[in-house]
């Protein structure tokens, strides 16, 4: 066994002391010795707001820095691994938006056509309006639907979904269609599943294939994202994590099924806006495509204009007086610098997913940061929001340029 000389032996002395009367604990030591990024994440491991996360650092060429801490399951205290699956829910909507926005590069459509011009059932599209007795009368909407308004939440759909999310795209659509809208296409900005549900059917009739095979022959299997399924097979699911809420007392944290997945069952409806699973590895592919302009691996998946009107915020006079965020084509974008409060940014933009997903591309840095993790339902006054904005912030601080 080697020895420590006497300075070796001080300095380890030094160091032991210092540590002791700082009163640094060796959880925070660990922190720091896993470097700025993943010490981001370690003040919500330490609470028990999540159970573990898997990191990744990207630019144009590839991945600068990958993570993994604590667990892929809490329970049977599987550890977290570079190849763990994740349900990556409205990251989804995403993919969703590059396959219309391939159609449009193809010539088939256009982001201004009415999307009544391909889903029939659009055409008698009312719009309710409540007058003084409390009453609902119905009009046609001043101005049709568009297709770009559907990829923005612009489309006048509001609310959760109150269709059947297990029925064929084609049932949902039609249902979708006879529902009276809240407000006249383009006058409102929400956030809705049902604009997703529309154009997974629209892609359906252009394309004249299911949904999700237009995903898989378009989008997944030119960037050679082979974790990336709406159907995981049985060695698949031995690497999803395990869906969990967190708890305020011991145990930390509470089984919560996010999909049941059944390889030898009727595969389940895929979800235009919210059912895939993927993997980091993937992600970063996905990504670094549009971080290239629509190419990767001389392959392109999307015209450069595609790209742009999909990571442009299409809802600027939408935005609430002191909100950073807007919405592009599928993408969520970004008005403001991460690392200075108030500065504009140029265009930053990505996605996240309810089970505490995240992707997020920064093109003035050359940078891509993404964090998985599975949290399907935080502690009160907590959101995943808490920790994705520090992850992003160390990502900045330690690659940017």
């Amino acid at each position: 066994m080697k020895r420590m000389n006497i300075s070796q032996r001080s300095l380890a002395a030094i160091l032991v002391c210092g540590l002791v009367v700082a009163g640094v604990t060796s959880k925070q030591v660990l922190a720091q010795s896993r470097g700025p990024v993943a010490a981001s994440i370690q003040p919500f491991m330490d609470d028990h707001t999540i159970a573990g996360a898997l990191l990744v650092v990207a630019d144009k060429n590839g991945i600068l820095d990958e993570d993994t801490v604590g667990y892929a399951d809490p329970f049977t205290k599987r550890p977290m691994t570079k190849d763990t699956l994740f349900c990556i829910a409205s990251m989804t909507k995403t993919f969703t938006a590059v396959a219309v926005m391939m159609l449009q590069d193809q010539g088939k459509l256009s982001v201004d056509d009415p999307i009544s011009k391909y889903l029939p059932e659009f055409a008698a599209e009312q719009v309710g309006v409540k007058v003084a007795d409390g009453t609902v009368t119905l009009r046609p909407p001043a101005s049709p639907m568009l297709i770009r308004q559907l990829l923005s939440h612009m489309s006048g759909f509001t609310g959760k979904p109150n269709s059947d999310e297990r029925a064929p795209l084609d049932h949902q659509s039609k249902e979708l269609a006879a529902q009276p809208l809240p407000y006249d296409p383009g006058t409102h900005y929400e956030y809705c599943n049902k604009n997703f549900a529309v154009l997974g059917r629209l892609i359906e009739v252009i394309s004249g294939k299911p949904y999700a095979q237009f995903i898989y022959d378009n989008i997944t299997t030119p960037l050679r994202m082979t974790d990336s399924t709406f159907w995981p097979n049985a060695e698949q699911l031995g690497r999803l994590v395990k869906g969990y809420g967190s708890l305020d007392h011991d145990p930390w944290f509470t089984p919560r099924d996010i999909f049941r997945f059944d390889p030898n069952g009727t595969p389940m409806v895929p979800w235009p806006w919210g059912s895939l699973v993927s993997s980091a590895a993937d992600l970063t592919r996905y990504c670094r495509m549009f971080l290239n302009g629509g190419v990767l691996d001389g392959k392109r998946i999307l015209s450069e204009s595609a790209v742009r009107q999909m990571t442009s915020t299409q809802t600027a006079h939408f935005i609430d007086k002191n909100g950073e965020n807007g919405y592009g084509f599928g993408m969520s974008t970004s008005r403001f610098d991460h690392n200075e409060p108030g500065v504009i940014s140029p265009g930053d933009f990505g996605h996240g997913g309810a089970w505490s997903t995240d992707m997020r591309v920064f093109p003035r840095q050359n940078l891509i940061a993404i964090i998985l993790m599975q949290n399907a339902g935080y502690l009160k006054g907590k959101d995943r929001g808490l920790m994705i904005g520090p992850f992003n912030q160390a990502v900045l601080k330690q690659y940017g340029h």
